[in-house]
């Protein structure tokens, strides 16, 4: 799992740098409704960012440790860093089935802990979260 998640890692530093080396055209390929280079279809690559992160949020949340004690933090690091990737790659299909893992993965773990108004506090985040990216 570990592997997986630095694969996607390391490949969106060459995503943001055609985004970055092209910013001109990006934007009007965007503009346009075209979709931004990627290692893989567009979609798939989206698809494959949102598993990333859920990946290294059950790994984070657990107690045990992998390899080192300190490694959920770089990992947390990370997966912040493929969550803001991913809305910066702006795929709805990725954003919304990493959504849809994000309350299903909090509200399992909420109902197996019984802390109801934590889940009812994440609810409400996970459904304005996306309202808010598209003011």
């Amino acid at each position: 799992m570990f592997f997986y998640i630095l694969l996607m890692f390391f490949s969106s530093f060459g995503v943001l740098k055609t985004i970055f080396d092209m910013q001109e055209s990006v934007l009007s390929i965007i503009g346009s409704g075209q979709s931004i280079e990627t290692p893989v279809d567009h979609i798939k690559y989206s698809l494959f960012v949102s598993y990333a992160i859920i990946l290294g949020l059950i790994i984070v949340l657990e107690k045990k440790v992998n390899f080192f004690k300190w490694e959920k933090v770089p990992l947390l690091v990370i997966v912040v860093f493929l969550f803001v990737f991913l809305h910066i790659l702006a795929v709805r299909s990725g954003i919304v089935i990493l959504y849809f893992n994000l309350l299903v993965l909090f509200v399992g773990r909420t109902i197996q802990k019984k802390e109801y108004l934590k889940m009812l506090v994440i609810e409400v985040l996970i459904f304005t979260i996306p309202d808010v990216e598209y003011l």
